[in-house]
């Protein structure tokens, strides 16, 4: 795909079976025309479940991502240049199918706390080697390993004193 110019959209079939599309690992297309080939260059894919897209170079998510692929479940945004810095909160509206988020080896430093409101079925999230200093939210699974974090939020400190086993005397 690294090759291919894209001057039309790419339209699949309505009956099409893809389920998965792995971008990882083509910096030399270029985050703009990755971005572009995300947002608006591919329709007809509603059975697309996995996107990996890590190592291409992106430093924004595309607001049209949830719109275009209604039914992924899961999402690899890792090895990025990724900040979220000027973004809006919106960014994961319309992905409530999403379950894992990967946003590993990014340049995130901190989140906004409505950023994940969209993935209300987000069971794993991974931020691990970022340059996070702040974050609020919440979910079963969440690596924070190898981050600059020195304080956790309330929110996720009575979850690991939730989950902590009680010592017996």
């Amino acid at each position: 795909i690294s090759s291919m110019l894209y001057t039309k959209p790419l339209c699949f079939h309505s009956r099409n079976t893809i389920n998965l599309i792995d971008l990882r690992r083509n910096k030399e297309y270029s985050y703009t025309n990755i971005d572009k080939l995300i947002q608006a260059d591919i329709r007809g894919l509603h059975k697309l479940t996995v996107l990996k897209i890590g190592r291409t170079g992106l430093d924004t998510v595309s607001p049209n991502l949830g719109r275009n692929f209604p039914n992924l479940i899961s999402i690899d945004l890792s090895k990025n240049d990724l900040t979220f810095e000027n973004q809006s909160a919106q960014i994961f509206e319309g992905m409530s199918n999403v379950r894992n988020l990967d946003l590993s080896s990014n340049k995130i430093n901190s989140l906004n706390q409505n950023i994940f409101r969209g993935l209300c079925n987000l069971k794993t999230l991974n931020l691990s080697h970022n340059y996070l200093e702040k974050f609020a939210s919440a979910m079963q699974h969440l690596d924070l390993s190898n981050s600059l974090l020195n304080i956790l939020p309330t929110l996720l400190t009575n979850f690991l004193n939730d989950i902590a086993p009680t010592s017996e005397k």
